[in-house]
């Protein structure tokens, strides 16, 4: 069986198509190759969260948190949102 990674071009998203039978390790494997690349290609920077029922949590991160200065990412990292969350309350306060 084959397995697609493709990127969502309109919301930036990850799209695995694969058979959901393969191991965590595996999925972490490929998904880990695929963001590396992306990373050295200076096309995504940040961390990453995958976790699946029972199997267990990873955290990874790739790229720059401070380019300037050279600092990676790690998944203790906190990222500026700006004003992105300001839509998500608003949202949340008119569905109340």
């Amino acid at each position: 069986m084959t397995t697609t990674l493709t990127v969502d071009s309109a919301t930036g998203t990850l799209l695995i198509s694969e058979a959901l039978a393969k191991p965590l390790s595996e999925r972490i494997a490929q998904i880990d190759t695929y963001l590396n690349a992306c990373s050295q290609a200076g096309e995504f920077s940040g961390s990453v969260a995958i976790a699946r029922g029972k199997e267990g949590t990873i955290a990874r991160s790739y790229g720059q948190a401070n380019r300037e200065h050279e600092v990676p990412n790690n998944p203790q990292t906190k990222f500026r949102i700006g004003s992105l969350a300001k839509q998500f309350t608003a949202v949340s306060i008119l569905q109340l």
